[in-house]
């Protein structure tokens, strides 16, 4: 099974906590619904509010791309979303991207992780 994954921030709510906590309840509802119209087990998310440039380094993004998409505002509403590509069309993202103005800050695939040479180990059962 192919997975990919896709890191944004929300426009919606920047600069106020509880905007973005509002953006990403609402996030979270339509990707519950795209997930039950893609039969389920198709898509996950994870979501968290940054409040500044160390809460974003601290997980792992470059605050610097972050700025680039936020101009340096805080609070900002970021969402992770793994999903199967061969369940979930495109069109699903594209349509959530317009909807909460969501920026891409990054993007991976197992696809382009084979393409690059990258063999998955099967996981050992001890």
């Amino acid at each position: 099974m192919a997975t990919a994954a896709v890191g944004y921030a929300s426009l919606q709510g920047l600069g106020s906590r509880e905007g973005c906590l509002e953006a990403l309840r609402a996030m979270a509802e339509v990707l519950a619904r795209v997930d039950r119209d893609a039969g389920g087990r198709a898509a996950n998310f994870a979501s968290m509010v940054f409040g500044s440039a160390e809460t974003v380094e601290d997980e792992g993004i470059d605050p610097e791309v972050m700025h680039a998409v936020t101009g340096g505002t805080y609070p900002v509403a970021y969402l992770t979303v793994s999903y199967d590509p061969d369940r979930l069309p495109a069109v699903e993202l594209e349509a959530l991207e317009r909807e909460f103005d969501l920026r891409v800050l990054g993007r991976t695939s197992s696809r382009a992780l084979n393409l690059l040479g990258f063999e998955p180990r099967p996981r050992s059962r001890s």
